[in-house]
Protein backbone atom coordinates (compact mmCIF):
# COMPACT_ATOMS: atom_id res chain seq x y z
CA UNK A 1 0.00 0.00 0.00
CA UNK A 2 1.03 3.38 -1.28
CA UNK A 3 -0.17 6.92 0.04
CA UNK A 4 1.67 10.22 -0.06
CA UNK A 5 0.90 13.89 0.18
CA UNK A 6 1.93 16.53 -2.54
CA UNK A 7 5.87 17.58 -2.49
CA UNK A 8 7.83 20.08 -4.18
CA UNK A 9 8.99 17.36 -6.52
CA UNK A 10 8.19 15.15 -9.40
CA UNK A 11 7.67 11.76 -9.70
CA UNK A 12 9.51 9.74 -12.22
CA UNK A 13 7.14 7.45 -14.64
CA UNK A 14 7.30 4.08 -12.92
CA UNK A 15 4.71 1.12 -12.49
CA UNK A 16 3.10 1.65 -9.10
CA UNK A 17 0.94 0.12 -6.79
CA UNK A 18 -2.90 1.65 -6.48
CA UNK A 19 -1.97 5.09 -4.80
CA UNK A 20 -3.27 9.05 -4.20
CA UNK A 21 -1.70 12.06 -4.49
CA UNK A 22 -3.55 15.06 -3.14
CA UNK A 23 -2.74 18.32 -2.23
CA UNK A 24 -4.81 18.01 0.81
CA UNK A 25 -5.28 15.33 3.43
CA UNK A 26 -6.07 12.23 3.55
CA UNK A 27 -4.40 10.41 1.02
CA UNK A 28 -5.88 6.73 0.19
CA UNK A 29 -4.34 3.79 -1.46
CA UNK A 30 -6.22 0.23 -2.12
CA UNK A 31 -5.21 -3.29 -1.83
CA UNK A 32 -7.06 -6.41 -3.07
CA UNK A 33 -6.91 -9.56 -1.22
CA UNK A 34 -7.28 -13.03 -2.19
CA UNK A 35 -7.57 -15.93 -0.57
CA UNK A 36 -8.39 -19.44 -1.31
CA UNK A 37 -9.20 -22.33 1.04
CA UNK A 38 -8.78 -25.50 -0.98
CA UNK A 39 -11.22 -28.34 -0.24
CA UNK A 40 -10.03 -32.22 1.16
CA UNK A 41 -11.54 -35.61 1.39
CA UNK A 42 -9.61 -38.38 3.17
CA UNK A 43 -11.35 -42.05 3.14
CA UNK A 44 -9.68 -45.19 4.88
CA UNK A 45 -11.29 -48.24 4.55
CA UNK A 46 -9.23 -51.17 6.20
CA UNK A 47 -6.01 -50.43 7.69
CA UNK A 48 -4.89 -47.58 9.19
CA UNK A 49 -5.10 -45.56 12.43
CA UNK A 50 -8.01 -42.98 12.89
CA UNK A 51 -7.92 -39.48 13.51
CA UNK A 52 -7.03 -37.65 17.23
CA UNK A 53 -10.84 -37.00 17.57
CA UNK A 54 -10.53 -33.62 18.80
CA UNK A 55 -10.78 -30.17 17.54
CA UNK A 56 -6.71 -29.71 17.81
CA UNK A 57 -6.04 -33.67 17.06
CA UNK A 58 -3.36 -34.71 14.86
CA UNK A 59 -4.34 -36.31 11.67
CA UNK A 60 -4.09 -40.08 10.49
CA UNK A 61 -0.78 -41.73 9.67
CA UNK A 62 0.39 -42.28 5.94
CA UNK A 63 -0.45 -45.58 4.95
CA UNK A 64 -0.05 -47.53 1.73
CA UNK A 65 -1.97 -50.48 2.45
CA UNK A 66 -4.30 -51.98 0.00
CA UNK A 67 -6.39 -54.47 2.65
CA UNK A 68 -7.75 -58.17 1.06
CA UNK A 69 -11.41 -59.80 2.78
CA UNK A 70 -10.84 -63.39 2.30
CA UNK A 71 -14.11 -65.40 2.41
CA UNK A 72 -13.40 -69.18 3.07
CA UNK A 73 -16.74 -71.26 1.85
CA UNK A 74 -16.83 -74.79 2.93
CA UNK A 75 -19.18 -77.44 1.54
CA UNK A 76 -20.69 -80.04 3.11
CA UNK A 77 -22.37 -83.04 1.66
CA UNK A 78 -25.14 -85.35 2.48
CA UNK A 79 -26.07 -88.50 4.21
CA UNK A 80 -24.28 -86.13 7.15
CA UNK A 81 -24.27 -82.32 7.29
CA UNK A 82 -21.13 -81.81 8.22
CA UNK A 83 -18.34 -79.95 6.80
CA UNK A 84 -15.29 -82.20 4.39
CA UNK A 85 -12.28 -82.97 6.56
CA UNK A 86 -9.20 -81.93 4.75
CA UNK A 87 -6.80 -84.69 4.11
CA UNK A 88 -5.82 -88.30 2.32
CA UNK A 89 -7.27 -91.55 2.89
CA UNK A 90 -10.67 -90.09 4.62
CA UNK A 91 -14.00 -92.18 4.96
CA UNK A 92 -17.11 -90.34 3.90
CA UNK A 93 -20.70 -91.04 3.03
CA UNK A 94 -22.10 -88.90 0.36
CA UNK A 95 -25.53 -90.16 -1.26
CA UNK A 96 -23.82 -88.34 -4.58
CA UNK A 97 -26.50 -85.63 -4.02
CA UNK A 98 -24.81 -81.76 -4.96
CA UNK A 99 -22.81 -80.14 -1.99
CA UNK A 100 -24.47 -77.24 -0.17
CA UNK A 101 -22.20 -74.41 1.66
CA UNK A 102 -24.05 -73.34 4.39
CA UNK A 103 -23.30 -70.73 7.30
CA UNK A 104 -22.57 -67.20 5.81
CA UNK A 105 -18.90 -65.86 5.82
CA UNK A 106 -18.39 -62.82 7.09
CA UNK A 107 -15.15 -59.84 7.35
CA UNK A 108 -15.56 -56.41 9.13
CA UNK A 109 -12.82 -53.56 8.70
CA UNK A 110 -12.46 -50.04 10.32
CA UNK A 111 -13.77 -47.19 7.90
CA UNK A 112 -13.10 -43.49 8.35
CA UNK A 113 -14.04 -40.38 6.16
CA UNK A 114 -12.92 -36.54 6.78
CA UNK A 115 -13.92 -33.51 5.48
CA UNK A 116 -13.39 -29.53 5.69
CA UNK A 117 -15.96 -29.60 1.93
CA UNK A 118 -19.67 -30.15 4.25
CA UNK A 119 -21.32 -33.68 3.58
CA UNK A 120 -19.76 -36.09 1.57
CA UNK A 121 -21.22 -39.23 -0.82
CA UNK A 122 -19.53 -42.53 -1.29
CA UNK A 123 -20.01 -44.94 -3.66
CA UNK A 124 -18.67 -48.42 -4.64
CA UNK A 125 -17.00 -48.98 -8.60
CA UNK A 126 -16.62 -52.51 -9.77
CA UNK A 127 -14.68 -52.81 -13.10
CA UNK A 128 -14.56 -56.95 -13.08
CA UNK A 129 -16.70 -59.34 -11.45
CA UNK A 130 -14.54 -61.90 -9.06
CA UNK A 131 -13.05 -64.23 -11.43
CA UNK A 132 -11.56 -67.29 -11.43
CA UNK A 133 -10.24 -68.11 -15.02
CA UNK A 134 -13.31 -67.80 -17.00
CA UNK A 135 -15.34 -68.76 -14.32
CA UNK A 136 -16.74 -65.66 -12.65
CA UNK A 137 -19.00 -64.70 -9.81
CA UNK A 138 -20.69 -60.89 -9.54
CA UNK A 139 -19.39 -58.60 -7.01
CA UNK A 140 -22.89 -57.88 -5.89
CA UNK A 141 -22.50 -61.63 -4.13
CA UNK A 142 -21.12 -59.60 -1.62
CA UNK A 143 -23.16 -57.28 0.89
CA UNK A 144 -21.92 -54.44 2.99
CA UNK A 145 -23.49 -53.02 6.84
CA UNK A 146 -21.92 -50.65 8.67
CA UNK A 147 -22.14 -50.34 12.42
CA UNK A 148 -23.26 -46.62 12.17
CA UNK A 149 -25.67 -44.74 10.36
CA UNK A 150 -23.71 -41.45 10.22
CA UNK A 151 -21.10 -43.76 7.71
CA UNK A 152 -23.34 -45.94 5.97
CA UNK A 153 -21.95 -48.44 3.62
CA UNK A 154 -22.22 -48.12 0.11
CA UNK A 155 -24.04 -51.43 -1.63
CA UNK A 156 -21.60 -53.29 -4.04
CA UNK A 157 -23.12 -53.43 -7.51
CA UNK A 158 -22.60 -56.21 -10.34
CA UNK A 159 -20.88 -53.99 -12.09
CA UNK A 160 -20.01 -50.18 -12.63
CA UNK A 161 -21.02 -47.51 -10.16
CA UNK A 162 -23.28 -48.43 -7.46
CA UNK A 163 -26.08 -46.21 -5.86
CA UNK A 164 -24.48 -43.46 -3.47
CA UNK A 165 -24.72 -43.18 0.14
CA UNK A 166 -24.27 -39.65 2.21
CA UNK A 167 -22.16 -38.96 4.87
CA UNK A 168 -23.20 -36.40 6.84
CA UNK A 169 -21.48 -33.16 8.38
CA UNK A 170 -20.53 -33.68 12.53
CA UNK A 171 -18.74 -36.52 14.23
CA UNK A 172 -16.12 -36.24 17.12
CA UNK A 173 -13.39 -33.00 17.23
CA UNK A 174 -15.91 -30.83 14.44
CA UNK A 175 -17.53 -28.61 17.29
CA UNK A 176 -15.58 -25.51 15.12
CA UNK A 177 -17.60 -25.72 12.48
CA UNK A 178 -19.96 -28.99 13.33
CA UNK A 179 -22.14 -27.74 10.05
CA UNK A 180 -18.89 -27.78 7.66
CA UNK A 181 -16.51 -30.21 8.86
CA UNK A 182 -17.18 -33.65 8.78
CA UNK A 183 -15.13 -36.90 10.60
CA UNK A 184 -17.00 -40.07 10.88
CA UNK A 185 -15.90 -43.66 11.69
CA UNK A 186 -17.21 -46.66 11.81
CA UNK A 187 -16.99 -50.50 11.18
CA UNK A 188 -18.00 -52.10 7.66
CA UNK A 189 -19.06 -55.87 7.77
CA UNK A 190 -18.96 -57.86 4.45
CA UNK A 191 -21.18 -60.87 3.66
CA UNK A 192 -20.42 -63.23 1.06
CA UNK A 193 -23.32 -65.05 -0.12
CA UNK A 194 -22.77 -67.88 -2.44
CA UNK A 195 -24.47 -68.37 -5.51
CA UNK A 196 -25.64 -71.65 -6.86
CA UNK A 197 -23.75 -73.92 -9.12
CA UNK A 198 -20.94 -72.06 -8.72
CA UNK A 199 -17.31 -74.05 -9.47
CA UNK A 200 -14.73 -74.51 -7.10
CA UNK A 201 -12.12 -72.23 -6.89
CA UNK A 202 -10.08 -69.50 -5.72
CA UNK A 203 -11.64 -65.99 -6.78
CA UNK A 204 -10.44 -62.33 -6.60
CA UNK A 205 -11.74 -58.68 -7.79
CA UNK A 206 -10.92 -55.55 -6.68
CA UNK A 207 -14.11 -53.00 -5.46
CA UNK A 208 -13.22 -49.18 -5.39
CA UNK A 209 -14.94 -47.03 -2.76
CA UNK A 210 -14.94 -43.35 -4.17
CA UNK A 211 -15.76 -39.86 -1.36
CA UNK A 212 -17.11 -36.97 -2.98
CA UNK A 213 -17.54 -33.81 -1.31
CA UNK A 214 -21.01 -32.42 -2.34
Amino acid sequence: MLAACAMGWALPDAAWADAQQTTGSPARAQLDFSLRIDKFIYLRVGSGSNPGGTDGGSGPAANATQDTVVFNVTPTVAPAPAALTNGNDLSRSWNGSSPSFSGTPTATLPVAVRSNAGPVSIAAQVSAPLSNGSHTIPMSAIGVTSSSSALPAPALPAAGTGAAVLVPTGGTGTSAAPSLLTQQTANWTFTYTHPPATPAGSYSGTVTFTATAL
